[in-house]
């Protein structure tokens, strides 16, 4: 909450459509026609092909329909994403369209920016997102070209996201459940940003507040298309609110984790945010207990106390959910530690964490915690 005494910036997202509802997959014909589009390329996985959820939106486009590429992988590898761009050439692809997860997201982002660098010619991109990544809502993708990430960008934004519940509901809870605490790390780490805002602030408070509820509903019952509705807005309202707001630690460790481990990306932000919550603490008190309040936590006590109890849900959430508390469940050991703490540090997230870092020995230390 650094913005009460410094003021702030809001840059809003620049996202022209963001569609919600049940049922509303049904609409993605008429969406395309509205973009200009007579001829689509369909992006998704091998995974998200043997649900039918492909076929039901394929069904959807109708004659629009000009080609599909289902052979998306993890970390969208540029052999895939040109191998995809191949695809909307020969269709002669005048809109892209991804349904599934970021890896889905990604790649197709990958065939516009391909396209454009070959053509100079934009292609719009639908997103149809099955987990809460957040992904559709970012402005860059990250390709993989053999043990290196790139990121590609910074003005590969979807014109439109749609989000029906009827489309999450084909992700099992293994997956759709980390990814909300994708979307928690973002809102944590935004709340206590150097450079937030009080409409950022609002927007991720409430995602909070809608991902700590639905997530425990979807997993009491994963058929609840309502519980499945209500973590996506969670998760819209998180990527909304974390636009233009600085993160922090986190983030950088999460980076230096996946990177090297090759761990899932959602599971690793989820570890990782009570220890860098209770890293930050001292510099943040009152931005943590609006957060715990966020959780659920009731106001008794100093900010102090109800911070820490905040502190303390999130790790009763992972548990509830399922989610491994430590690192070493992704293979991460004592002796990597240094190393990881080194790459932390040269992360561009590392310079504005809400605490100075005064020594890599710090982030081994909130590593070390973390395991």
């Amino acid at each position: 909450m650094f913005w009460t005494k410094s003021g702030f910036d809001h840059r809003p997202h620049p996202l022209t459509r963001l569609i919600y509802g049940s049922g509303r997959l049904a609409e993605v014909g008429r969406l395309v026609e509205e973009l200009g589009g007579t001829r689509v390329l369909l992006v998704t996985s091998p995974s998200v092909r043997r649900t039918g959820l492909a076929d039901r939106v394929g069904g959807h486009l109708g004659r629009r329909l000009a080609a599909e590429f289902d052979d998306v992988r993890p970390h969208s590898p540029i052999e895939v994403v040109e191998a995809a761009r191949q695809a909307a050439t020969r269709a002669a692809a005048d809109v892209v369209l991804s349904v599934g997860g970021g890896s889905a997201v990604d790649t197709a982002k990958g065939v516009v920016h391909l396209v454009r660098e070959q053509t100079g010619r934009r292609l719009p991109h639908v997103a149809i997102p099955t987990t809460l990544s957040g992904a559709e809502f970012t402005y860059a993708a990250g390709i993989t070209h053999g043990p290196t990430k790139r990121i590609y960008g910074p003005d590969l934004f979807c014109e439109v996201v749609l989000l029906d519940p009827e489309a999450a509901a084909v992700t099992p809870c293994s997956l759709f459940l980390p990814s909300g605490l994708n979307a928690v790390a973002h809102c944590v780490e935004g709340i206590q940003s150097v450079d937030g805002s009080a409409v950022a602030e609002a927007m991720m408070l409430h995602a909070i507040r809608l991902l700590s509820e639905s997530l425990r509903a979807v997993q009491r019952d994963p058929g609840d298309l309502e519980a499945r509705g209500r973590a996506q807005a969670g998760a819209a309202l998180a990527s909304l609110g974390i636009w233009g707001v600085s993160v922090g630690l986190e983030h950088a460790l999460a980076h230096a984790v996946g990177g090297k481990y090759k761990a899932p990306h959602a599971t690793v932000h989820a570890i990782l945010i009570a220890p860098v919550m209770r890293f930050n603490h001292p510099m943040v008190v009152p931005a943590q207990a609006a957060i715990a309040e966020a959780l659920g936590v009731s106001r008794d006590g100093d900010d102090a106390v109800v911070a820490r109890r905040g502190i303390e849900r999130i790790t009763a959430l992972l548990i509830d959910l399922g989610i491994p508390t430590g690192l070493r469940a992704l293979g991460v050991t004592e002796d990597g530690l240094a190393d990881l703490a080194e790459a932390a540090c040269h992360d561009p997230c590392f310079a504005t964490n809400p605490r100075p870092v005064s020594s890599r020995d710090d982030v081994v230390e909130v590593l070390r915690s973390a395991l």
